[in-house]
């Protein structure tokens, strides 16, 4: 009985070992795989498409395409269910038109930005305020993984800010050619103008005596 309940617990024992060591295999893969994917999401690129105003033009838009993630994206295509007249009087400047819709963008590192005019938003302001553009976007990572994501260009969100929007460097350049401008007249006005060294009256005299022997050399021919 006694060498019965010894074998009894040493398979238990061993139960109980073969158990635990199943389970921490298991766990271990789990974190394997956890780690794996988590080092291939940080590894991932990740592309935004929107609108912003033009610097240096309050009332133009342009497209941006930027990849704000951690690594590379490759292949990048954009695509669009409807087309739109971008620039007025110019029907080939189309949505469906530009060069990325129409073919691909190879590669876009991290950080980097694309940018295409888009359109100048003050002329059919009341047309192109209600225009609302979904955009597919796809590409791959390092790993050729397909990446899908669509976008809502809402032009809407640009409604009633007609001011302009000039950041301080813009302001301090159009200052700057200002002054430029004004120099360069005086510095023109000095190189065209005369110094007059003497009394009005005596330059008065100056010039009659100049026209009487201009006149006497006239009348002598």
């Amino acid at each position: 009985m006694e060498e019965l309940l010894k074998n009894l617990n040493q398979n238990y024992s061993n139960i109980i070992t073969a158990g635990a060591t199943v389970i921490y295999m298991i766990f271990t893969w789990w974190l394997i795989l956890e780690t794996r994917k988590t080092r291939k999401m940080q590894e991932k690129p990740y592309i935004e498409v929107f609108l912003r105003r033009e610097k240096s033009r309050w009332n133009m838009l342009e497209l941006v395409i930027k990849n704000i993630w951690y690594s590379w994206a490759h292949s990048i295509k954009l695509s669009s269910d409807k087309d739109f007249n971008l620039l007025d009087n110019n029907d080939r400047y189309t949505l469906k038109n530009l060069w990325f819709f129409k073919n691909w963008i190879s590669f876009l590192p991290v950080n980097w930005e694309i940018v295409n005019t888009f359109t100048i938003l003050s002329t059919n302001y009341e047309e192109k305020i209600k225009w609302k553009i979904n955009i597919l976007c796809e590409y791959t990572d390092k790993y050729w993984d397909l990446i899908k994501d669509s976008f809502l260009l809402d032009l809407s969100s640009f409604e009633d800010t007609f001011l302009p929007q000039d950041e301080p460097i813009y302001k301090i350049e159009k200052h700057l050619k200002s002054i430029e401008k004004s120099l360069n007249k005086i510095s023109t006005w000095f190189l065209n103008a005369s110094l007059i060294t003497q009394n009005k009256k005596d330059y008065i005299a100056e010039q009659k005596e100049k026209f009487e022997e201009y006149k006497k050399a006239k009348e002598n021919l």
